[in-house]
């Protein structure tokens, strides 16, 4: 299935939000209606999910998970299409920064809807892999849950971050600023069926 729609926001508005980033580590802004979410999220339940392994990790490195995934798109899936879309935007935002924030190419190469049903446990203070460079974009398409930076594995310092169904959430993510930060986050207290799309360009992959 393969519907128009349009983003909310500007890349001009969007690299204001960037900029904001070198010092808060992540930011939210608004980039698709109810409708074009209740669109993806019909095609986001027509996808074939895994559950993700429950335990990444030992000892204090541990990671607790506790959702489902897809990463198998299919070639025509109207989320390759969003991907391009957001990459677009985000490179015109990214272009717009003084000083530029990310110098080195951003190819959005690593696609992954996420499925959290409401009351599951969502998954533990942790940071993205090394490979992921530059931003992790997360598109909200439903549900309700608590999104939060912290200081450590611990969750010391929680500093909550509102997103809302149609919101774009944006991580720092190593060589954004010019540094190798990757900030810990987590997901907890799914009082809804949530579910996302995540964006990230993978350096140990090819095209998406």
């Amino acid at each position: 299935m393969i519907f128009d729609f349009d983003f909310l926001i500007s890349p001009k508005a969007l690299a204001e939000k960037l900029e904001v980033m070198e010092e808060e580590h992540a930011a939210v802004a608004p980039l698709l209606d109810a409708a074009q979410c209740d669109a993806f999220a019909r095609s986001a339940k027509t996808l074939t999910y895994r559950p993700a392994q429950p335990v990444v990790g030992a000892g204090a490195q541990t990671v607790y998970q506790d959702f489902s995934l897809c990463y198998d798109l299919p070639q025509d899936s109207v989320f390759r299409l969003l991907a391009k879309r957001l990459e677009h935007l985000l490179c015109g935002a990214l272009a717009l920064t003084r000083p530029r924030l990310l110098v080195e190419p951003f190819l959005i190469n690593d696609l992954i809807v996420q499925h959290y049903p409401a009351g599951c446990k969502g998954i533990t203070p942790h940071r993205d892999h090394l490979r992921y460079r530059g931003l992790v974009a997360l598109v909200i398409l439903a549900g309700a849950g608590d999104f939060s930076l912290c200081r450590n594995r611990q969750g010391d310092d929680p500093k909550p971050l509102a997103s809302a169904k149609g919101d774009l959430l944006l991580m720092r993510a190593p060589g954004f600023g010019g540094s190798e930060i990757r900030p810990f986050h987590y997901l907890a207290d799914i009082r809804t069926d949530r579910l996302s799309f995540g964006c990230r360009h993978d350096v140990r992959s090819g095209s998406a």
